[in-house]
């Protein structure tokens, strides 16, 4: 089994697999060579079963940019803006407070870009990678506390269960052995270290793996975006749990670090892949040949189909619930709903393109009245929350319509 994440010491014999959909260990695997010809309509009603639209308040105390990053909390909305600022707004989308500040003081917070939210405490976590130390507030916008982080840190993680992952480029060295990967409880103790082999970083100086840490119901996993495996914390360890099965186009190890190749040989192998695991499916996606595959893994049936119907300038699946935009499952979600951001002057744009003119719908009561929502905004109004209700959930927030 090829894998570019060379910080794990674990192979797989799957040519031992009884079950091509899953090896003898219990990893999922998804077979994207076979199935890259399967396409089909995939529709964000085989996903979910109802959105919701919220318009943000617009006022000179809460001017949002387009950097955004969402979570969600106690039927509240938490938005980072430009990494530097917290902005709270209900669930009707009215401006309830700012959160933190940023400095170099104590309580104070030099980026914010990684950050979780803890929905039972309703606390907001910074891993604050710049000033080296993690920042809790509540979101009343109260200091929680903060404490030193003991290694430079360049992703970051928390887990559903308690305490937090931090990982980094350049490798750390204990009595002689070499780590990136390091697991803290909720006080900043060191509970683990993943010690691995020595990992070079390419001649070039120039690093295009990004690790990407999602969580799925308890777990944590990683993943890399030149990588065909994705593993959990389990027990106390990294173990493998997903491998996409990616054949001949998977590309060549090694090649991600080579320039010279990557860059003249790229689309020719699948780039960049990402997946977003549910408890009956996973979206996997990625970029072949110039073309961008959305891909949905049945973990019952075990089949796998490539959405064709993708809007590449909203980069979604085709909303045939309300004819609004169109949608990618993904990072901002809990285990009820997914969260998108759009902007007021995108929406406006796509509405004049005449996307949103679409007959064939579930709801055509709520694309009239999205329409009317659109038809009302003003381009420098703050973005629209839409809420998507996932079809194996509960409603989270409790939208009703």
């Amino acid at each position: 089994m090829k894998s570019t994440l060379t910080f794990i010491l674990i192979f797989l014999l799957f040519a031992c697999a009884t079950d091509k959909s899953e090896n003898s260990k219990g990893v999922r695997i998804i077979p994207v060579e076979d199935n890259i010809g399967n396409f089909a309509d995939i529709l964000l009603s085989d996903l979910a079963k109802n959105i919701h639209y919220i318009p943000l308040e617009t006022s000179s105390d809460c001017i949002l940019s387009g950097d955004l990053s969402l979570r969600a909390c106690g039927g509240n909305f938490i938005l980072l803006d430009r990494g530097k600022k917290f902005m709270v707004f209900d669930r009707e989308g009215k401006f309830v407070r700012s959160v933190g500040r940023t400095g170099k003081g104590p309580g104070e917070f030099l980026s914010a870009r990684q950050f979780s939210v803890d929905r039972e405490k309703c606390q907001i976590d910074i891993c604050s990678i710049f000033d080296k130390k993690m920042i809790s507030y509540s979101i009343e916008g109260d200091f929680v506390g903060e404490f030193d982080l003991p290694y430079p840190t360049n992703y970051y993680a928390a887990e559903p269960g308690g305490g937090f992952h931090i990982a980094s480029y350049r490798q750390n060295e204990l009595d002689g052995k070499l780590f990136r990967f390091v697991h803290l409880d909720n006080t900043g103790e060191i509970t683990y270290r993943h010690f691995e082999g020595p990992v070079e970083l390419p001649k070039s100086g120039v690093v295009l793996k990004e690790f990407e840490f999602y969580t799925d119901g308890n777990n944590v996993l990683v993943q890399n975006a030149f990588s065909d495996t994705a593993y959990a914390f389990r027990d106390g360890k990294w173990l493998p749990d997903l491998y996409v099965d990616l054949g001949k186009y998977g590309m060549p190890e090694g090649w991600e670090d080579d320039l010279t190749n990557y860059d003249s040989n790229r689309k020719n192998f699948v780039e960049r892949v990402a997946l977003n695991r549910e408890s009956d499916f996973t979206m996997v996606y990625f970029s072949l040949k110039g073309k961008r595959y959305y891909g949905k893994y049945d973990h019952r049936s075990k089949e796998l189909v490539f959405a064709e119907n993708i809007d590449l300038d909203m980069r979604g699946l085709y909303n045939d619930i309300d004819g609004g935009p169109a949608v990618k499952p993904s990072y901002f979600e809990d285990e009820d709903n997914w969260y998108f951001i759009f902007q007021a002057i995108d929406i406006i744009e796509w509405n004049k393109e005449g996307k949103f003119d679409i007959s064939d719908v579930q709801k055509p009561a709520k694309n009239k009245e999205f329409k009317m929502l659109v038809s009302n905004l003003d381009e420098n109004d703050n973005p629209i929350i839409m809420v998507v209700e996932k079809r194996c959930g509960q409603y989270y927030l409790g939208f009703e319509g």
